[in-house]
């Protein structure tokens, strides 16, 4: 038998490895373009529901009506002497009020000057896991607050700022938030968790910041700017401790006339809850 030429035998050696390994990558590309089309099928045809009621504000700079598919509360009333107006939500039996020139969130005011009113319900059983919490939270959140215990975290919630509410008909805490877990993050919050029944019950009392707003514009030592490519992004001064300081000069009613307007309109609204 004629043996082959040496540099035949590498050739042919070389020519079915090569074809072996574009093979093995064809194989490979069409399993892995078939688990991707997979995977964006199922994402994509997966249903989604929630009965809860929102308009609660996003972890967001720019406010964005959430996308709850539900009923929302509806205004009921006028008041022709006061002004203010009220909410009702017949689905949870609830009902409350806020002054005329306070805006419901998802109507905010595109310029972002008003102070808002956000409202989230849903039933503790359909708690749906969010970027701030999930249903465990809320569950040991309301054990707790039946104890008289407020010290579950919310939102980033100020220290000291966790505090129980006296609500006729339920249980129900509040606290403060100003920051979220990104350094630049600067929002005013303050907010409630109420406890009614079976149902959890969120209310906000918001203000959206920008460098032009009224609290920003009348507290300017609270705050620096930490980047000067981007003038218009700030930060609290010294950070997490620029956020208790601003908090408690809140409290002690330190800070300008319309970041006081902010935080003790929320006291009044809340006094106005009411449930059926």
């Amino acid at each position: 038998m004629q043996n082959l030429n040496p540099k035949v035998s590498w050739t042919i050696l070389i020519v079915i490895s090569l074809s072996f390994f574009i093979y093995l990558n064809i194989v490979y590309y069409q399993t892995y373009s078939s688990s991707i089309l997979a995977k964006i099928k199922s994402t994509s045809s997966t249903p989604t529901s929630n009965t809860s009621i929102s308009t609660i504000p996003t972890k967001s700079s720019t406010p964005t009506t959430s996308t709850i598919p539900s009923p929302t509360v509806t205004l009921s009333e006028t008041n022709p002497d006061t002004g203010w107006k009220t909410y009702t939500s017949k689905d949870y039996g609830f009902s409350i009020s806020c002054p005329g020139d306070i805006v419901m969130y998802n109507d905010t005011d595109p310029n972002h000057k008003s102070i808002y009113l956000g409202i989230s319900a849903q039933k503790l059983n359909d708690v749906y896991d969010n970027f701030s919490y999930d249903r465990e939270t809320v569950m040991t959140d309301k054990d707790l607050v039946q104890k008289g215990d407020p010290s579950t975290h919310f939102r980033w919630s100020v220290e000291g700022s966790n505090k129980i509410l006296d609500i006729s008909g339920a249980v129900g805490k509040e606290y403060t938030s100003l920051g979220g877990v990104e350094t630049a993050e600067i929002h005013f919050y303050r907010n409630a968790n109420i406890y009614h029944n079976e149902d959890f019950i969120e209310i906000v009392v918001g203000y959206s910041w920008s460098v032009e707003s009224k609290i920003v514009k009348e507290n300017p030592d609270y705050f620096m700017q930490d980047n000067p490519e981007y003038p218009d992004s700030l930060v609290w001064k010294d950070y997490s401790n620029g956020e208790e300081r601003f908090y408690n000069d809140l409290v002690a009613g330190k800070t300008g006339p319309f970041s006081q307007l902010w935080y003790k309109g929320f006291d009044k609204i809340i006094a106005t809850l009411k449930f059926n």
